[in-house]
């Protein structure tokens, strides 16, 4: 009676640490993904600010040619205004890069939290 008893206790703690090793693989390979996704966000923001940087020194270049009141002055407007283009367009791909790393920051606060009330409840 007695061993079966045991066998018995054996089989549930082995269900049990094969779901709980199933659960921690899941919650591992999430975390592995959102740290990927981390890293290829920060290498797509470290690019934009590097065309950012280029194009505010093409914004500078044109406003010391403007200031100079050269011939091209129309030229150099129409110039202007093609950056002014491109830095908006950098500042919305900034911009949308921040919110989605903000959303990732609020998942896994989600996450965490939830992770440790179940660690509270136990």
């Amino acid at each position: 009676m007695e061993f079966a008893a045991i066998k018995e206790f054996a089989q549930f703690l082995s269900a049990a640490l094969a779901v709980g090793a199933a659960v921690y693989a899941v919650f591992a390979a999430r975390s592995k993904a959102n740290a990927s996704e981390i890293q290829a966000l920060k290498e797509q923001m470290q690019a934009q600010r590097t065309d950012l940087a280029v194009l505010r020194e093409q914004v500078s270049g044109l406003e010391r040619r403007f200031a100079d009141g050269s011939a091209q002055a129309e030229k150099t407007y129409e110039e202007v205004g093609a950056v002014h283009v491109r830095v908006n367009s950098v500042s919305k791909t900034v911009n949308n890069v921040m919110g989605q790393l903000t959303q990732i920051n609020q998942t896994l606060q989600t996450i965490q939290g939830s992770l440790m009330r179940k660690d509270r409840e136990k």
